[in-house]
């Protein structure tokens, strides 16, 4: 659901008030008005609303060099890749990737279902064979898969409040030749067309192995440097005391239903100014809370991947009377926030308002910026 822009803005001679104008029907379409989004922010900020979309999303499939069809093995098992056993189906995947550097290559995945029990109408075991396409002297690591997972996050404000819920798949497997038990001996694989393949396969008729597939939640939050870490937070608003500013005049408001609910926006001058100097959030039940700061960004998960996964969420930090702050995830509450800086009448000093990408790797259900500071420090993957 899209917050209309700020689209209207009027001065009434005698009583210096200021109307805004705000959706509240969340039917409405998703357009928003670019001459409020790149009115007054920087450019960056202008690309990134307009290009979002209000759902996750995977990049284009022009990622993907080539797919080659099931029941077709085009690579001869060399080098002792392939463990014993016959293979029941295989599929070639070749991948645009990039490195951790941003280097782009390509590289091959052979997906191969082993039956080892005499029996060729099932398999027990799932082996991905991996070659960097582009280094002639690469031989290839064969890696049997352990484990096939889709975590589904929501990320969860300060006010207990979930929103933004999306899912990744991951496959977690080890090396064949070093073994399950040794370790440090874990790797995953993340790209959205081998992990749908697979997927599909543990879900047929075909599947005898112990690899099923696992459903497991995660809650995440929007953290003090805007990055989205592990744990969900408590339920810290209850306790906010609504703010008081009585040196300030009240010039309007906007009544927002936003996908976490419905907020208040208060618009305040001070003295008798018709500019508005602060702005004021204030969710249905709860506290008024003073917007400090307001961000839209694009989260890229798993970005060296063929496929990575983007995500567009909004933070809001918000303070109280006692001047603690507090942080909140609603996308639609963002782009409201964004319309109300962008407009003529408000002061470029109310709140900060940013828009930005972050990345992020998550491996293990555990997310992990690769951006700002990171509270939890290196990602242990024996978590």
């Amino acid at each position: 659901m899209a917050i209309r822009p700020v689209s209207q803005v009027s001065f009434q001679n005698t009583a210096n008030k200021v109307a805004f104008e705000a959706k509240k029907n969340k039917n409405d379409g998703n357009n928003i008005n670019k001459s409020y989004v790149s009115h007054r922010l920087a450019v960056p900020l202008a690309a990134t609303v307009l290009a979002m979309s209000p759902t996750v999303k995977s990049s284009a499939n022009s990622n993907i060099y080539e797919a080659i069809p099931a029941n077709v093995e085009v690579m001869a098992p060399e080098n002792n890749l392939v463990s014993e056993g016959k293979t029941v189906k295989a599929r070639t995947f070749v991948l645009n990737r990039k490195s951790a550097g941003g280097v782009p290559y390509r590289a091959i995945y052979n997906v191969y279902f082993i039956s080892d029990d005499n029996d060729d109408s099932n398999f027990e075991k799932i082996q991905i064979v991996y070659r960097d396409l582009d280094n002639p002297n690469s031989k290839g690591r064969r890696y049997t898969i352990d484990k096939f997972s889709t975590y589904k996050f929501g990320i969860v404000s300060e006010d207990g409040s979930e929103s933004n819920n999306f899912s990744l798949d991951e496959i977690e497997a080890y090396d064949a030749n070093l073994g399950k038990n040794t370790y440090g001996n874990k790797t995953y694989f993340t790209d959205t067309p081998i992990c749908e393949y697979i997927k599909s396969e543990i879900n047929s008729e075909l599947n005898n192995s112990s690899v099923k597939p696992l459903s497991v939640t995660r809650k995440i939050r929007p953290s003090i440097d805007f990055n989205l870490q592990n744990v969900a937070p408590q339920n810290k608003m209850k306790d906010a005391v609504s703010i008081e500013r009585p040196d300030y005049n009240l010039l309007g408001h906007s009544n927002v239903v936003a996908s976490n609910g419905k907020y208040t926006l208060r618009y305040y001058a001070m003295d008798d100014g018709e500019k508005v100097d602060f702005v004021t959030v204030q969710k249905e039940g709860g506290p008024e809370l003073g917007v400090r700061k307001n961000i839209y960004a694009n989260g890229v998960f798993n970005k060296g991947d063929s496929s990575p996964v983007e995500v567009q969420y909004g933070i809001t930090e918000l303070y109280d009377n006692n001047n603690k702050n507090y942080f909140i995830s609603d996308k639609d509450l963002s782009m409201m926030l964004i319309n109300v800086f962008n407009n003529d009448v408000t002061n470029k000093f109310a709140f900060k308002c940013e828009a930005f990408e972050r990345e992020y790797i998550c491996h293990n259900g555990v997310v992990m910026a690769l951006d700002g500071d990171d509270e939890y420090g290196d990602y242990d993957e024996e978590m």
